[in-house]
């Protein structure tokens, strides 16, 4: 699933630097299928979202767990 950062900035305040992003994202265990890309100067993820969790198929719901790491 990409995830451009840009439009999950729209949903929540991204505190870390892309690379922390990724790092915290496969600690909650969402892989990179792709090393960080940029497209336009907007760094880019590239998640595998695993089949029982259907709540994280969207940007919404990645942001969701990323505001749950945080707090």
């Amino acid at each position: 699933m990409i995830i451009p950062l840009n439009w999950l900035s729209k949903y929540i305040k991204i505190e870390h630097t892309p690379e922390e992003l990724a790092s915290i994202l496969t600690n909650l265990e969402f892989m990179l299928d792709k090393p960080i890309f940029t497209i336009n100067n907007h760094p880019i993820l590239d998640l595998e979202v695993r089949q029982n969790r259907s709540d994280c198929f969207s940007i919404l719901g990645i942001a969701r767990e990323y505001a749950a790491f945080l707090g």
